[in-house]
């Protein structure tokens, strides 16, 4: 039934939700009672959406241990959960049909956060949905929506700050023509909880930007530029920070490269509050792989082992080597059916 384009697994990894061509949603639970954890049975499906189902991803348990969120080629993030836990019934809960085109690109934020949903859509718009109530998941307005794409062709020296929405639908910038602004591909939120709310987006101009809430405009900042691609990007992901002294981003190109950015965002003082954004070259290209596209990256659960696949159906597992975070090698090669 279709190509698989998406899976997630859930906080404590007993369940997966996978997603397709096929336009439908699996929920897939490890069967302990066969004897091994790797016994997986299906306990729902239900077609999702009117298209191809891009990207799902799992809410945090302290919310909901059963919400998911999906996008698609229709345009809409849907929003699904399991109420009657072990039922197999997931209705939707909530639509979100801002966008003008596909959405390609859903996440929940870090648990610290709060119970907030960003989104990225050809259309070029980051969108930033918040459930006021956690006791309500059916209303998620709208908190931000904003070009997520801006500040590449040259580097201002004046700060970008994104114009913020709140409120109703009726206040959003109308609509964009088609091809007038740069398409986004994916995102990540930063992970850590002592850092403010952050987003890094990968675009389709073979950049990704870092974008940080400013409490003090109300905005989003545009606080890097991330350079090392020739191509659209397909996927980003922030590692998980246990410690170090500098983040870790990785990301996942049409030009078959995968690329890590080493940064270290530390605010310094500047008399006019916000700060132009730097713009930074990658640290390390891992691979390069011209006629194959790379579709994923991701990290561990300690930012120390970076996971990366191709169309082509390889997976690597790459780590630094002797600790030395620019040099970086494979520790293990996967080959499934592309």
């Amino acid at each position: 039934g279709g190509a698989r384009l998406d899976l997630s697994y859930d906080y404590y990894g007993r369940r997966l939700a996978t997603v397709g061509s096929d336009r439908t949603v699996k929920i897939w639970e490890a069967d302990y009672a066969a004897g091994s954890a790797q016994a997986w049975r299906c306990t729902a499906s239900w077609d999702a959406h009117d298209a191809p189902i891009l990207r799902v991803v799992w809410a945090h348990p302290e919310f909901s241990p059963s919400l998911i969120a999906t996008c698609s080629m229709d345009r809409r993030v849907i929003l699904w959960e399991d109420r009657d836990r072990g039922e197999g019934r997931w209705p939707a809960i909530a639509k979100l049909m801002d966008s003008r085109d596909e959405v390609r690109g859903v996440a929940f934020a870090p648990v610290h956060v709060g119970l907030r949903l960003a989104t990225v859509s050809a259309d070029g718009f980051l969108r930033v949905y918040e459930a006021p109530d956690p006791a309500n998941l059916c209303q998620w307005p709208p908190i931000a929506e904003f070009l997520g794409a801006v500040g590449g062709d040259t580097l201002d020296n004046e700060p970008i700050v994104s114009a913020t929405l709140l409120g109703s639908s009726s206040t959003l910038p109308p609509a964009p023509g088609l091809g007038l602004y740069t398409g986004l591909g994916a995102l990540c939120w930063n992970p850590s909880p002592v850092d403010p709310a952050e987003l890094v987006v990968g675009c389709d101009d073979g950049l990704a930007r870092i974008w940080r809430y400013s409490t003090d405009s109300g905005g989003w900042v545009l606080k890097a530029i991330l350079t090392g691609h020739q191509m659209k990007l397909h996927d980003v992901a922030w590692a998980p920070n246990p410690g170090r002294q500098f983040h870790l981003i990785a990301s996942a190109g049409k030009d078959g490269a995968i690329s890590i950015w080493k940064l270290d965002l530390k605010d310094e003082p500047d008399p006019r509050g916000a700060q132009p954004p730097q713009r930074i070259p990658a640290m390390v290209r891992l691979e390069e792989q011209p006629n194959t596209p790379a579709w994923r990256v991701q990290w561990n659960v300690t930012g120390t082992v970076l996971s990366a696949s191709w169309e082509s159906g390889a997976v690597k597992l790459y780590h630094s080597r002797h600790h030395e975070v620019g040099t970086w090698e494979c520790c293990g090669t996967l080959q499934t059916d592309s």
